[in-house]
């Protein structure tokens, strides 16, 4: 009977051991799956940024600068330009006091001013495929340089080079160059960086651009003139990287095949004579051949 008893205490001890083991072992599994769970979470909508000085996949078109971590610029029409997949969003870091015209797989999907610091989204609920998207700067430089430090996106993200054109046009002139006005009446003075009835993007060197597949870079001042303006001439800041900056431009790192200048009615305003001005367009000519060539 003793020997019966034991027995029986030694059955029942197992059959409560083993299957206390098989409840912590379940309790441990569970917890390592929700820790699973979690870390795949935490993967699935996380957010990457892209630094653009040092991802080139970001195509900056225009003249630029960069200073401290950071592209600067100011001139009208630079196009902040990516080709992106498995994202469904993207956000530019950019600080500016300028209008921008967004364009997601050629078609425009609005328009925004930066006031201030910013993270701005110009994309959302994209497809899994490949998108281009485009921030065009619509305003001429008023206001501080623009900064743009790069783009946030989807941790799936897929950043593929951006293919620019092989064809290359510079715009030079002043306020008819820059799209002033295009949107009805032009406000003037202390509230010329919110004036929205500029827009380069409507301009016809824009549209010339788009329709036949140009690269272009614009230089241009609403008041100023070839010899004589409202304020540092064209041959002046032809030379700058930015108008807002006195660094200065280097014209061999991107060479454009053709050179469209529209430029004189301020001239004339300032009472330049005829000769005055012959005689400064055929020297603003000829210095263009010498840094472009003469072809």
């Amino acid at each position: 009977m003793i020997q019966h008893s034991r027995t029986a205490e030694d059955f029942i001890y197992r059959y409560y051991r083993l299957k206390l083991l098989a409840l912590q072992t379940a309790t441990a599994m569970r917890a390592s799956a929700f820790t699973l769970l979690l870390f795949l979470c935490s993967i699935v909508g996380a957010e990457v940024f892209i630094n653009a000085t040092i991802d080139q996949r970001i195509n900056v078109l225009g003249r630029t600068y960069t200073e401290g971590g950071k592209i600067k610029f100011d001139f009208t029409g630079i196009q902040i330009r990516l080709n992106v997949s498995n994202t469904d969003f993207v956000d530019v870091s950019l600080t500016s006091q300028s209008g921008f015209t967004y364009v997601i797989d050629g078609v425009v999907k609005g328009q925004f001013f930066l006031n201030a610091n910013g993270r701005t989204r110009v994309a959302s609920g994209l497809s899994d495929g490949s998108h281009i998207i485009i921030l065009h700067k619509r305003n001429e430089p008023w206001g501080p340089i623009s900064t743009f430090s790069g783009v946030y996106v989807s941790n799936s993200a897929v950043l593929s080079a951006y293919a620019s054109q092989s064809r290359r046009l510079e715009w030079l002139g002043a306020s008819m160059m820059c799209g002033y006005g295009i949107n009805g009446p032009s406000i003037c003075g202390a509230n010329a960086p919110n004036n929205t009835a500029e827009d380069s993007y409507k301009n016809y060197g824009s549209i010339i651009s788009r329709r036949y597949g140009v690269d272009s870079h614009w230089e241009c001042l609403s008041g100023h003139g070839l010899v004589n303006g409202s304020g540092s001439n064209l041959p002046v800041y032809f030379n700058q990287s930015a108008a807002g900056s006195p660094r200065q431009w280097n014209s061999s790192s991107w060479i454009p095949q053709g050179v469209v200048l529209n430029i004189g009615t301020n001239d004339n305003n300032y009472g330049v004579t005829k000769a005055a001005f012959k005689d400064g367009y055929i020297k603003f000519m000829n210095f263009l051949s010498t840094v472009y060539g003469p072809n």
